[in-house]
């Protein structure tokens, strides 16, 4: 069992370029240079993954800062009942559920504004509801939190490393696949050469 388990490294290094095992054709030699490459730059771009996510989250962070500095909740009184809003779940009957939208009231600086808005489905005229508006008092999305800006960041960092990984392995596939083409084109012209067809013995 140990031999077993001690053969496959012995395995890997004789496929290394530099390997003096002389059955490694050239193509065989060029193929795991590239595969050194690719997993090389693959390891290199880890740190590089981090740092894109530090600055994503910096850069998030400071974004948050400006929309809490620009954004305010206020209240916002409904002027009629919602109307009920069916989902695509609930219309198809796999549990959704179903949401409602109403007309809104709400002033700021003096200035009403009404708007269309998402509302719970049983919301009635005269509810209060909270929004998030701009300094303009237009309605406007809430700002974005520290734990938000923190999972873009970690999300944006994996997506960078994981196409760096899907485009590696996408390139050594190509690599072999075109190797082994080649190889093939190079044992038929070898069979070729001593008037058998391939898979005949030669003796």
């Amino acid at each position: 069992m140990v031999a077993g388990e001690l053969t496959t490294p012995v395995r890997i290094w004789r496929l290394v370029p530099w390997s003096h095992n002389g059955l490694m054709r050239p193509s065989d030699r060029l193929e795991s240079v590239i595969v050194i490459v690719v997993v090389a730059v693959v390891v290199l771009l880890l740190p590089v993954s981090g740092a894109f996510g530090t600055a994503t989250y910096t850069r998030l962070s400071d974004q948050a800062r400006v929309e809490e500095a620009t954004r305010s909740e206020v209240t916002a009184v409904l002027v009629e009942d919602a109307a009920r809003v069916y989902s695509e779940d609930a219309v198809r009957g796999t549990g959704g559920s179903d949401l409602g939208q109403a007309r809104v009231h709400w002033s700021v600086g003096g200035t009403g504004h009404t708007k269309m808005i998402d509302v719970d489905s049983g919301a009635k005229a005269g509810d209060a509801v909270s929004i998030w508006v701009d300094t303009n008092g237009n309605l406007s999305a809430a700002p974005m939190t520290g734990g938000e800006s923190a999972v873009a960041a970690v999300i944006a960092a994996i997506a960078v490393w994981a196409t760096s990984i899907i485009a590696g392995v996408l390139l050594l596939l190509g690599v072999h696949w075109s190797a082994s083409r080649h190889r093939l084109a190079q044992w038929n012209r070898e069979w070729a050469g001593i008037g058998k067809a391939p898979g005949w013995p030669v003796s």
